[in-house]
């Protein structure tokens, strides 16, 4: 009897022994992708805030690969191949003038997105952007969902002997899977940010108007023609090219520099010609004035004889009023000629100071990844 329940009872206990496991799927971290004027010890701070993020965020076994830096999606996946992973991620930094863009993108071993997550801080120390980006790879984790291996297929269950027929064992149901997050944007189309300063700089790609100093699209493979253009600013002209699917999100910044019109501002700090033209009249006539003056002050006191023995000649020249007069009213007429350039000039400097107050921007732009951010300079 015990030799008949052994052997009705042993098919079942190998069947369920045989039943496999849910192993932990690995997620591939790999190096971020640096560009701007990010230092060595700063970029090792947001390395290390990577690698600890992800370990806390994932629910699976993480693996570290900070030294595979890769900028698109074929290459993410690739590199999960290598090391047995389920999926990668891969980040994009770009810092200028403690202004950071980040951008976060998880794909399967086979390349297919799982989700992408691009944040910013702005004029941040390199703490305050660690934390921003633990927050940005949390949240890119989370919103790709578990990344669970696929399950194996089960062994045969071995032919229970003839005689003792086991009853049969109810297999446990597929787990639903679980839903894809909404990415927003159709297979193979890459998102691209544009940012420009300044903030009323008009941007344009292919000649139509997307925005006004900032502006985020959607495109497919394609070389895309990008103007941004601003008032009493010069324009600036490129092209993006974009590949097809894999493209990682792309961020371009765009500081414009004032327009060439140094000779124009400089003509204008010469203020209103006509006054410029009074005040040279004016003191013109003091110059000659004060000539005038200084000339009957060296005549006055000698005779006022021409002919015959001049020293016998009782009549001298009386000019000291005269002569002091025309001298007194010389200089004041060149004060006041001097003076009314002056407060013209002036004037038209205060005028373009109140002008060039804003603020003043230069170009920089990059087409790969999250990049270069934007500067203003007071």
């Amino acid at each position: 009897m015990a030799q008949s329940i052994a052997r009705t009872l042993l098919p079942i206990l190998v069947a369920v022994a045989l039943i496999p496991a849910s192993a932990s799927a690995q997620l591939l971290v790999l190096g971020p992708h640096t560009t701007g004027d990010l230092e060595e010890p700063d970029r090792e701070a947001l390395v290390s805030a990577l690698a600890e993020a992800a370990e806390e965020a994932a629910e699976g076994t993480v693996v570290l690969a900070l030294d595979t830096i890769c900028e698109s999606a074929s290459c993410a996946a690739e590199a999960a191949r290598e090391h047995g992973a389920t999926a990668a991620l891969t980040t994009q930094i770009n810092a200028e003038a403690e202004i950071y863009d980040i951008a976060l993108l998880i794909v399967d071993h086979e390349g297919e997105r799982l989700a992408t997550v691009t944040s910013d801080c702005t004029f941040c120390p390199v703490a305050e952007a660690a934390v921003t980006l633990r927050r940005a790879v949390a949240q890119v984790i989370g919103e790709a969902g578990p990344i669970t291996e696929p399950e194996p297929e089960p062994e045969p269950e071995p032919e229970p002997e003839p005689e003792p027929e086991p009853e049969p064992v109810a297999e446990p149901e597929p787990e639903p899977e679980a839903p894809q997050p909404d990415l927003g944007y159709t297979a193979g189309d890459t998102p691209v940010r544009i940012i420009a300063r300044p903030s009323s700089a008009t941007i344009r790609v292919n000649g139509r108007q997307v925005g006004t100093g900032e502006a985020e699209i959607l495109a497919g493979a394609q070389t895309m023609q990008i103007t941004v253009e601003a008032r009493r600013h010069q324009t600036f002209h490129t092209e993006l090219t974009l590949a097809d699917q894999g493209e990682a999100p792309i961020a371009l910044h765009v500081r414009l520099d004032a327009a060439a019109d140094v000779a124009a501002t400089t003509a204008g700090r010469q203020g209103d010609p006509r006054m410029t033209a009074i005040g040279g009249t004016v003191a013109g006539v003091g110059v000659a004035s004060t000539i005038a003056g200084i000339v009957l002050l060296g005549l006055d006191g000698r005779s006022a004889c021409s002919e015959g023995d001049i020293t016998e000649c009782p009549d001298v020249l009386e000019t000291t009023a005269g002569g002091a007069f025309l001298t007194a009213a010389g200089a004041a007429a060149i004060g006041t000629g001097l003076t009314l350039i002056l407060l013209n000039r002036n004037a038209a400097e205060r005028a373009d100071g109140a002008a060039a107050a804003g603020p003043t921007l230069r170009v920089g732009a990059s087409h790969r990844g999250a990049f270069l951010g934007l500067d203003t300079r007071f």
